[in-house]
């Protein structure tokens, strides 16, 4: 990459993360679908042309942080849903730090209920983990399908509340605390 390549390609990442961060300052304020692109670009000091450049409007953008996002904590889950049982723990308390750190984006995501939302992904990609790693294991799910799926459903969507309400209250425990309580209450279930 030439020197010019290279500082083109800071000044678009830096312009991507400047929109991505004003994006996520104005949505604090109103829903997306009343944000401008114009508002947006004198939020973060950029030409509505450079704008257009990297999105093809605000939902575009909002797409693109989204995705990015999704894909990292099904991620996380698919890592953590294939661990040992000894590390768990430190693969959960890693994933928090995640939400932490993305809470209002991810909090975002948490209140999609479509279909296709964060908690129909997390439950299928759940369910389709466990029940393939059981057959790993050399053998079927221990539990009847009928009862696996309340289970999972229980431990995935009981999870998924605890973490918003943990989000929602601005972290009020540290990762670890909460990595042992989820870790207490939904692993035994799923041995």
């Amino acid at each position: 990459m030439s020197g010019k390549e290279h500082k083109n390609d800071i000044r678009a990442r830096y312009t991507r993360r400047v929109l991505r961060d004003c994006l996520l300052l104005l949505l604090e304020k109103k829903p997306l679908r009343r944000i401008t692109v114009r508002e947006l670009c004198e939020a973060a000091a950029v030409n509505r042309a450079t704008f257009y450049a990297h999105y093809t409007d605000i939902f575009d953008l909002m797409e693109q942080l989204t995705d990015g996002l999704r894909a990292e904590i099904i991620d996380h889950v698919r890592a953590h849903m294939l661990e040992s049982d000894e590390n768990k723990r430190p693969s959960l308390v890693k994933f928090l730090r995640l939400l932490r750190e993305n809470a209002f984006l991810y909090l975002l995501l948490a209140r999609d209920t479509e279909p296709g939302g964060m908690s129909a992904q997390l439950w299928l990609q759940t369910r389709a983990l466990y029940l393939g790693r059981e057959r790993l294991n050399g053998g079927p799910p221990p539990l009847p399908d009928l009862h696996l799926r309340f289970v999972l459903i229980h431990a995935v969507h009981g999870s998924c509340a605890a973490l918003n309400a943990w989000l929602q209250a601005d972290a009020p425990i540290p990762e670890d605390a909460l990595a042992d309580l989820i870790v207490s209450n939904t692993h035994p279930l799923l041995r």
